[in-house]
């Protein structure tokens, strides 16, 4: 009996130590190869001689496989249960020259689940392939019945998949993404004459603490002394707005800048050579109720044929809005819900708190019951609940890029995206209790 009970509890050990080793190759992307070499092996040996140690294969080929299996079918049965869910795509190339696309769905908390990622070197990426890849997901392993939007970056078959998804599947919203249009706003706002010199210095500063090794050593130890724990963001091509980031470096690190500059050990001679609109959008800020009652909007002038529009601030918004949404609505969204909405008279007149995490989504849900709320929350919802960003898509990309530098071995894409998705869940896992986020005003985020 001893003898059992010891086998069981050595075997119940080793299957923790195997899930905690996948945890640990995933979450921490250490490179798979790391159980093929010596001092891995030495390692183990000390630390526990009666473990089986898994080599690389078994790693990549059954244990990661494994428990990629078994968190889908925890991530389906969730979805599966989920309303309003979003649905984005992207693609992209590893190191090893293989071209790989991805899903990944998310909820109404603003959960994001990678469900797939297939490898897609022999097959043409048009629109309608893309669309094909998308619905297995949605219809066969989710339900399209539960997905109200999709997204993606703007390249022409990607836009292209979203209208051909929006064809087959009416009732979902086809969305660009945010961060591409805000990004592409920020690079026209920097091109502005005004802003030359303010982002000359900028980059000059920046590249002058990259590339002086005496600026760097000087930079660091004055920032110590300091306090100042943000470091000089380069500007560089790829991330969203880095022209921002870099902006407010610049700014927090002042102090340290100007003490290097006091102190006078560090020579800084100068030497030669060193619109868009998306109706979703406009719609989501008009059914913000603090938007409807402050003045982010441009001022009207009240119509004087139209009484109907009587106590309406914006009447060209109103009809705008209201028009979008009759649609989404197809034509069952009572037209006085809106002028109810928009004059701020019952229900929609009930207090929000706008410090909440996703108040607008639950002020609505809260006029659900009323009966002269009988389809505008539900559509407002429906409008809210859609992720306008396919960031999801970039990170996952990113974490692909990360697994395959060049010192590496070259993994395969489903091995790729069974790593990504092992550590996509325990991550979520780990930050579970941080899920409600912080909201700041924005002249009050730290630096």
């Amino acid at each position: 009996m001893y003898l059992q009970s010891t086998k069981k509890g050595r075997e119940a050990k080793n299957r923790l130590l195997d899930l905690k080793l996948v945890i640990l190759f995933c979450a921490g992307s250490l490179p798979t190869n790391l159980a093929s070499q010596w001092y891995w092996k030495d390692l183990w040996a000390l630390a526990d001689p009666k473990y089986p140690l898994p080599l690389r294969d078994q790693i990549e080929n059954k244990l990661i496989p494994a428990e990629q299996a078994s968190i889908n079918d925890i991530q389906l049965k969730a979805l599966r249960n989920e309303w309003n869910l979003t649905i984005s795509f992207d693609g992209g190339t590893t190191t090893g020259r293989e071209a790989f696309w991805t899903i990944n769905v998310s909820d109404m908390r603003r959960n994001v689940y990678l469900l797939e990622g297939k490898e897609a070197t022999s097959v043409s990426h048009t629109a309608a392939w893309i669309k094909d890849f998308a619905m297995s997901v949605s219809k066969e392993q989710v339900g399209c019945e539960r997905f109200t939007g999709a997204t993606s970056d703007s390249t022409g078959n990607t836009h292209l998949c979203k209208k051909l998804i929006v064809q087959d599947v009416r009732m979902i919203i086809a969305s660009p993404d945010v961060c591409h249009y805000f990004s592409n706003l920020l690079k026209d706002i920097v091109r502005i004459d005004f802003f030359a010199l303010t982002i000359k210095v900028i980059r000059g500063t920046i590249n002058f603490f990259h590339t002086s090794h005496m600026g760097i050593y000087e930079f660091k130890l004055v920032q110590s002394d300091l306090g100042i724990r943000r470091e000089l963001q380069a500007i560089g091509k790829t991330r969203f707005g880095m022209i921002i980031y870099s902006s407010s470096s610049v700014r927090c690190c002042t102090p340290a800048i100007q003490k290097v500059i006091e102190r006078g050990k560090v020579d800084f001679s100068v030497h030669k050579g060193g619109t868009y609109y998306s109706p979703l959008f406009l719609a989501a800020a008009y059914l913000n109720p603090a938007n409807l009652r402050s003045d982010v909007f441009k001022p009207e002038a009240q119509p004087l044929r139209d009484q109907s529009l009587h106590g309406v601030r914006y009447p060209t918004l109103h009809k705008s809005v209201g028009t979008y949404l009759g649609k989404l609505a197809a034509k069952e969204i009572r037209s006085d819900e809106m002028l109810l909405y928009s004059q701020n008279q019952f229900p929609y007149n009930a207090p929000i708190d706008e410090n909440r995490p996703l108040a607008v989504m639950k002020w609505f849900e809260s006029l659900t019951s009323y009966s002269d709320g009988q389809l505008l929350p539900h559509i407002a919802i429906k409008v809210y609940a859609v992720r306008v960003n396919s960031m999801p898509e970039e990170w996952t990309v990113s974490k692909f890029t990360a697994m395959s530098p060049k010192q590496w071995s070259q993994l395969k894409v489903s091995t790729m995206t069974a790593i990504t998705q092992v550590s996509q869940y325990y991550a979520n896992q780990h930050n579970v209790s941080c899920r409600n986020g912080i909201l700041y005003n924005i002249a009050d985020i730290p630096c």
